[in-house]
């Protein structure tokens, strides 16, 4: 069901696939589902296109991550850490169903590893100066997903609706690290 919709990596393309669908029998309120996850996740931006509130979601747990201690309080991160998780549409309960969500989350972290790949500046070894090898990418790549879901269970504790986050990490990793 929307295989094609949630294998395009592109905002665009995703939006021009997602308003040609159409709903089969019983797909009706699975598809209201999408374009509703498709407006919480992406806003429209004249000079690029979309803005994905999920990667930047996604970017503040990472940054939390790496400076734990750093120039915020505790109290001031774990605010973020609640932004973050409501930005994913972690905390909704029941607003969407939990296939729809898990797919999302899956092809955002295919986005997530895609653009660690293609970026020159991530890969670098010592301030833009030499590349990782493949192998320490991917182990990179892979310490960024195990301190994604740390930082949510860390700051929020592990609750019952974060963890259809925490398979989408772990399956898509698995699939796609190893590419």
């Amino acid at each position: 069901m929307f295989d094609d919709y949630f294998n395009e990596l592109d905002p665009v393309k995703r939006k021009t696939i997602l308003d040609a669908l159409q709903p089969e029998a019983g797909e009706e309120e699975a598809l209201t589902q999408l374009r509703a996850l498709f407006s919480l996740r992406y806003e429209p931006d004249r000079r690029i296109g979309y803005i994905d509130h999920f990667i930047g979601a996604i970017s503040t747990l990472r940054d939390i991550a790496y400076n734990p201690g750093g120039r915020l309080s505790e109290r001031k991160n774990t605010g973020l850490v609640q932004n973050a998780v409501h930005a994913l549409c972690l905390d909704r309960g029941g607003e969407f169903s939990r296939e729809i969500l898990y797919r999302e989350l899956c092809q955002l972290i295919t986005c997530y590893i895609k653009m660690c790949r293609d970026d020159t500046h991530y890969q670098s070894v010592v301030l833009g100066l030499g590349r990782m090898s493949s192998d320490s990418l991917t182990g990179k790549i892979a310490l960024d997903m195990q301190y994604l879901w740390e930082t949510i269970v860390k700051y929020l504790g592990e609750n019952e609706e974060y963890q259809v986050f925490r398979a989408a990490i772990a399956d898509t990793a698995k699939n796609k690290l190893n590419d």
